[in-house]
């Protein structure tokens, strides 16, 4: 049986040791690994009624053309304005292919369901992307003014105020 100085010191170093181990995930990652990758977080999925579900990652959706458009829309400190830069979301979801029901222009009921991290969902109709309809340039952007986003984000111009722009934009659900 060890003797009392000598079991204090083991007391003592099992004690230490243990307080060692508990405050290390509290000092955070190490320089060497870094903060994440936001590029490797940044992922939106496409699901719903169409033939190939996908996931655009943010080196899939840079690989993809690419448009910019300039919004202007109100925000509670006046009128701002924002040039985006993205992937045109009607060229994303064809190249998916919708599926339909039978019947002439029968996808034109259909909606997109575009949802944020949050939870915070909206709705836009297939017609509005269109171009042999109304053709918005609705994007899932992934830069203002020249500088990457920290997240993807749904741009839907001529929205006065961005009500449907979707930051950190995870999912689309075809309807």
């Amino acid at each position: 049986m060890p003797t009392r100085p000598a079991a204090r010191r083991w007391l003592t170093g099992a004690l230490l040791g243990g307080l060692v181990l508990l405050a290390a995930p509290l000092a955070g990652p190490s320089a060497a690994q870094g903060p994440p990758d936001p590029a490797a977080t940044q992922v939106v999925a496409l699901s719903g009624r169409v033939a190939h579900p996908v996931r655009w990652n943010l080196a899939r959706l840079r690989a993809s053309p690419s448009i910019s458009v300039q919004i202007t829309r109100a925000t509670p400190d006046g009128v701002r304005t924002n040039r985006y830069t993205g992937a045109l979301l009607w060229t994303l979801v064809s190249q998916a292919g919708l599926s339909h029901e039978a019947g002439p222009h029968s996808y034109l009921r259909q909606t997109l369901m575009a949802q944020g991290r949050d939870g915070y969902t909206v709705a836009l109709a297939i017609a509005e992307l269109d171009p042999d309809f109304e053709g918005k340039q609705v994007l899932i952007a992934y830069e203002q003014d020249g500088k990457p986003l920290p997240e993807l984000r749904l741009v839907v111009p001529a929205d006065v105020k961005a009500g449907r722009s979707v930051r950190d934009l995870v999912a689309i659900d075809v309807h």
